[in-house]
């Protein structure tokens, strides 16, 4: 009975909003463990410049109170995005001013036994906040989704050699064996980030994760891709966005991902970054996608060039995509429209059927590079390849049910063509639409 009782209140206490809950463990003693469960099971921290985030006084918390941090579920840091200069630099959060408790810090450092304590610990002096938030994930055991957006994640060495040692099972760690999701980064950001070639090995430690189903990651692209140890096989990994790191490391990082269902993937190039090359090739990436081919299916492409908007680089590519039509399991696409005209230097056409797999069911063309000339798009023949899959989809492609087509903002597209576009849809039963594409920072989901 009296556990039926907790069941109830625990159900009306995640009803109540965070001031709610701090007063009630204020001011009933016989309530405040049930409260401080549900008060601490979701710490969510949006910096936007006005005030410091709240890290300090939270390890304090935890530090003196260890069992807090066993409630802990999800760790959620956001930021409103701030952006200066020609490279996109993010400032990255500062700490408080508060004091954080040195000699607990100390104790539970030196407990871990990993051998980059006292690095850790002389980081920890600097108020640094890659070293506090490795604090915080080493006391949080029960964690199963954490989320940091590129401004918290921008310096994460500390956390990720937490992560690392936490797995490897050597060391008073948590092993993160219920942690499920994480997201370092944005998918879509806009923001030229971490192409400097020395980032990645680093992130890679989540592969290694033992219940790990979804990853977002920005990456960068190294001279050479490098596992921590042994290339691990990441059977329970179902979802993986990946940004920034170059097509030729993407087989490297596929072979591990037996089981993958969803891939989103951003190629970006960012003039004047050694480690950035302005051709796409497609051999490559046609090659690592081959590796989940039999259990793949969303697949999202994005192509994003952060160049100078007047000079823009050029961006070409060689190969086609033409192997998807391969890919049997894939339900949901998302590529480049530019991509449909790979098929030969004198087909001018576009032939939709040469791309898409027989049982896709939805299709989404970005208008990706639209401000290079090269790669104008020609609508009236996108119409005309368009109606001429649709004659024949019951044969072709029986599954297909939607098509549309992203661009940003006002891009072309004149009405005329948008109106023939869903008129083709109402006339062949399908979804056809052009539609203005946001392009939204996604949040990792369970």
């Amino acid at each position: 009975m009296e556990t039926l009782i907790e069941d109830v209140v625990l159900l009306v206490f995640s009803y109540l909003n965070q001031a709610d809950l701090f007063a009630v463990c204020l001011t009933c003693t016989r309530l405040r463990n049930i409260a401080e469960t549900v008060l601490y099971s979701k710490i969510s921290w949006r910096w936007d410049r006005s005030t410091s985030p709240p890290v300090i006084r939270f390890l304090n918390a935890i530090l003196r109170r260890p069992a807090l941090a066993k409630h802990v579920r999800t760790l959620t840091l956001t930021q409103k995005r701030t952006v200066t200069g020609t490279a996109g630099k993010i400032e990255l959060p500062p700490a408080s001013t508060e004091e954080l408790d040195a000699d607990l810090a100390a104790q539970v450092l030196s407990k871990t036994g990993v051998p980059f304590a006292s690095k850790w610990l002389a980081e920890i002096g600097k108020r640094s906040m890659d070293s506090l938030l490795a604090l915080v994930v080493s006391q949080t055991t029960n964690l199963t989704r954490l989320q940091l957006d590129e401004a918290w994640s921008m310096q994460s060495a500390l956390l990720c050699k937490v992560v690392a040692a936490g797995i490897d099972g050597a060391y008073s760690l948590p092993t993160y064996s219920s942690l499920l999701s994480v997201g370092y980064g944005s998918w879509h950001s806009e923001t030229p980030y971490r192409c400097i070639g020395t980032h990645t090995t680093a992130l890679l430690s989540f592969f290694y994760l033992p219940s790990i189903r979804t990853l977002l990651l920005m990456l960068d692209t190294p001279i050479k891709l490098s596992w921590l140890a042994q290339t691990p096989s990441c059977t329970s990994l179902v979802s993986l966005h990946l940004s920034n790191v170059g097509e030729q490391h993407l087989a490297g990082i596929l072979t591990a991902t037996p089981k993958l269902a969803q891939l989103h993937y951003t190629w970006q190039y960012v003039a004047g970054y050694q480690h950035c090359k302005s051709l796409l090739d497609l051999r490559d990436l046609m090659g690592a996608l081959a590796m989940v081919k039999t259990t793949l299916e969303d697949l999202a492409i994005v192509l994003l060039n952060h160049d100078d908007y007047y000079m823009r680089t050029m961006i070409d590519r060689v190969g086609s995509v033409q192997d998807l039509t391969s890919f049997g399991a894939l339900k949901r696409l998302r590529v480049p429209l530019i991509w449909i005209d790979d098929f030969g230097e004198y087909d001018e056409d576009y032939n939709f059927s040469r791309t898409i797999p027989k049982d896709l069911q939805e299709l989404s063309l970005g208008d990706d590079l639209h401000l290079h000339e090269e790669w104008t798009i020609d609508e009236a023949k996108v119409i005309q390849g368009l109606e001429d899959m649709l004659k024949s989809r019951q044969l072709l492609h029986p599954k297909l049910s939607s098509i549309h087509i992203e661009i940003e903002g006002d891009q072309g597209w004149l009405k005329e063509n948008r109106e023939r576009m869903q008129e083709l849809g109402r006339v062949y039963g399908v979804s056809l639409m052009v539609r203005d594409s946001v392009r939204e920072i996604a949040s990792v989901t369970d």
